[in-house]
């Protein structure tokens, strides 16, 4: 919708580590999942079988946040405050549900030329 990859954030192992107390293990997501939410190819983007979509028509995979910190530093990053830009776009983030929230969000981020994009604060969606 909004042509951006997402930034799939690190999972460390805190509370059962089997390095102990003192340790944390770094446990990649494609260990739970191999999907497009951790990364794989997908009907529109690269390397999805045989063809590749041209280049203004490919849609983004996940990217590590490793990756993401490497090409977007932090003196590069628009932050966008979820409860500011939803009061923009005139949202409720506790009551409107799933689908005019991304709308709206996908409408303003393709709006948007800047590369690195920063969602902070509040999640999104509420799922309660």
């Amino acid at each position: 919708m909004s042509r951006r990859a997402f930034v799939i954030p690190p999972f460390y192992a805190r509370e059962q580590s089997p390095l102990g107390e003192d340790q944390e293990l770094y446990i990649p997501p494609s260990a739970f999942s191999y999907s497009p939410l951790t990364g794989a190819p997908f009907p529109g983007s690269r390397r999805y079988g045989h063809l590749d979509p041209p280049d203004e028509q490919a849609l983004p995979r996940s990217v590590s946040e490793e990756y993401y910190n490497s090409v977007c530093p932090e003196e590069r990053r628009v932050k966008l405050d979820v409860h500011e830009v939803c009061d923009e776009l005139g949202l409720d983030v506790e009551s409107d549900s799933v689908k005019p929230i991304a709308e709206a969000w996908a409408k303003k981020l393709l709006a948007m030329d800047d590369g690195c994009i920063d969602v902070i604060g509040h999640p999104l969606f509420n799922y309660m």
